[in-house]
């Protein structure tokens, strides 16, 4: 009786289990990818040049210009589930001004196929984060 009771509860518990994991994976990445851009538009205003974060399909990087080249400062891959857009698409870039603002809107928006979370890029450089990131 004991052991049926403990085999029920698994069969209950364990997708929930997953489906918590999936979540907390996609907030990870959202975070992750918050932090950069407000380290990139942190990085433009004090050292007063430019900073952009780049989306390539599988990774992201932040990267800085002196003098209209660009290096890459950092690069985070992404996890193999998770799907990360810029503005609708798979690759592409905000830049950041040394005042801290950027040229226009963005969304960067995060997802597993299940769970989706965005980040809000205003034109003034700052974040608005929703889908359930705390």
């Amino acid at each position: 009786m004991v052991v049926v009771l403990v085999g029920i509860l698994a069969a209950v518990a364990i997708p929930s289990l997953s489906r918590t994991s999936d979540v907390h994976r996609v907030n990870d990445v959202a975070r992750g990818i918050q932090s950069r851009l407000l380290e990139a538009r942190a990085e433009a205003m004090a050292r007063q040049r430019s900073y952009r974060f780049r989306l390539a399909t599988t990774q992201y990087m932040i990267e800085s210009s002196n003098g209209g080249t660009w290096t890459t400062v950092s690069t985070i891959n992404v996890p193999a589930a998770i799907t990360v857009q810029l503005d609708g698409g798979s690759t592409g870039t905000i830049t950041y001004q040394p005042i801290g603002r950027v040229d226009a809107l963005h969304t960067v928006t995060v997802t597993d196929g299940v769970h989706l979370r965005t980040l809000r890029i205003l034109v003034s450089g700052l974040l608005r984060a929703t889908g359930g990131m705390q």
